[in-house]
């Protein structure tokens, strides 16, 4: 039973490329196009 309910698990983390929450495509498009450089300090 355990088997099976992890194979669920599993198949069921999914993500829609494009649904009613927006457009993932896109989204990581704008966010690469629109992305900014950073400087990290260290010691």
């Amino acid at each position: 039973d355990e088997k099976k309910m992890l194979e669920d698990v599993r198949t069921g983390a999914t993500i829609s490329l494009k649904d009613g929450h927006g457009d993932f495509i896109q989204a990581n498009k704008n966010a690469y196009e629109n992305r900014r450089p950073i400087t990290l300090k260290g010691e």
